[in-house]
């Protein structure tokens, strides 16, 4: 969650993993960071994923996350309509419109999060859009998430975000 009033440029995300002895097992050197896209608005929630390498399980752990404040300035305003939602095989579909107020100069991105009853986090997915990849007034998407079988998304997050 971007927190600072202004868009950021997210760099990395990392952490240290500990035993239950409170001994680290695992840091920066041997995690892999994936998240969707790199520049997030203010109170953006961006999910991420980070791997870990050559450890089955911690007791405990911290994560950090390296942003700066971003050159360019990301919009939120945008009025969306889910058309559809659907489980297709091992997929959790969004299908939609998202209508321009103005043009977009560079870029509009879908984001979609689905969540476990609990909360946790199950699956993310983008659908995105080029400048040149926009005519007219709105766009319609549709964007999946993996999900398993038995399926256990229970509720989704969509966010619009745009230059």
């Amino acid at each position: 969650m971007n927190f600072t009033g202004s868009t950021q440029t997210l760099n990395t995300i990392g952490g240290e993993f500990f035993d239950e002895s409170g001994t680290k097992i695992a840091g920066d050197d041997n995690i892999s960071d994936y998240w969707l896209t790199d520049n997030i608005p203010p109170n953006g929630r961006l999910p991420f994923e980070l791997t870990i390498d050559n450890i089955q399980t911690a007791a405990d752990f911290s994560l950090t996350a390296n942003a700066e404040p971003a050159s360019g300035n990301v919009r939120t305003e945008f009025s969306v309509n889910i058309t559809s939602q659907t489980r297709e095989f091992e997929y959790y579909c969004l299908e939609g419109v998202v209508t321009l107020d103005t043009s977009i100069s560079d870029y509009l991105e879908i984001i979609a999060t689905g969540y476990a009853t609990d909360g946790t986090v199950i699956s993310f997915n983008d659908d995105y859009y080029e400048k040149s990849d926009i005519s007219g007034s709105s766009v319609e998407f549709l964007v999946c998430l993996d999900d398993t079988d038995p399926p256990t998304i229970d509720h989704h997050a969509l966010q619009v975000w745009g230059e």
